[in-house]
């Protein structure tokens, strides 16, 4: 039987990648793209030996709904049988976004070496890799910049890099999947939500398809890469 998109992407991820009886660790935030990324590796982890470790961040800074994106993960891992760890913290001063991805990598990599797990699964999107590119340049990129995320690298693993948010929202819908909304993903004041909702848009007006070319595009760049690295 032929499987809906997300969990097809899943299934040939894991199945070319892991081996049977593997632990991984699953940074779920709550947000969509998580949910299904969960969801579609429970799929796989019911026909699989999989150990699944689930990992979340409550960063401390939204009073109102951080323990309620804690309790949804906490509650989704049971549904499913798997393991959650939690680890609060409270962020506060500038560089809030670069605060939290060097907390939640730290995070993972300690319980990737506690639980001896082979990888550590993170659920960027194709519209994510479109959004970190544009930083990159807008910083000032070389041709790493321009390549963006792999969906290997090292021991992290992103399977969705090739998926689009909308193919996850139908996804979702069509499995009737709840899933948390961060208020904090409509505050422009933050540099990538500020491209997502003022540039991005701008640019999609130019090319509907921003997304996949630049995804594509990156795709060279890695290619290109590896041959400037193997030389």
């Amino acid at each position: 039987m032929k499987l809906p998109l997300i969990p097809a992407t899943i299934f040939d991820f894991c199945e070319e990648r892991l081996i049977s009886g593997d632990t991984i660790i699953v940074g779920v935030s709550g947000g969509p793209d998580s949910t299904a990324l969960l969801h579609a590796l429970s799929l796989f982890a019911q026909k699989n030996p999989l150990t699944v470790i689930v990992a979340h961040i409550n960063h401390g800074i939204r009073k109102n709904t951080a323990k309620r994106d804690e309790n949804f993960v906490a509650s989704l891992a049971r549904e499913y049988g798997f393991v959650c760890k939690i680890k609060r913290v409270k962020l506060k001063g500038s560089g809030l976004e670069e605060q939290g991805r060097r907390i939640r990598r730290a995070f993972f990599e300690q319980l990737l070496k506690k639980n001896n797990a082979s990888a550590i699964f993170t659920a960027h999107t194709q519209d994510d890799q479109l959004e970190t590119i544009l930083f990159n340049v807008i910083r000032g990129a070389y041709i790493g910049g321009l390549a963006g995320m792999r969906s290997v690298e090292g021991v992290y693993m992103k399977p969705f890099l090739a998926v689009s948010k909308k193919e996850i929202l139908d996804y979702l819908k069509k499995n009737k999947l709840k899933f948390c909304h961060d208020e904090m993903n409509d505050d422009t004041k933050y540099t990538r939500v500020y491209l997502r909702k003022k540039i991005i848009p701008l640019l999609k007006k130019i090319n509907p398809s921003i997304a996949q070319t630049v995804s594509k595009n990156a795709r060279l760049f890695q290619s290109l890469e590896d041959k400037l690295n193997v030389a």
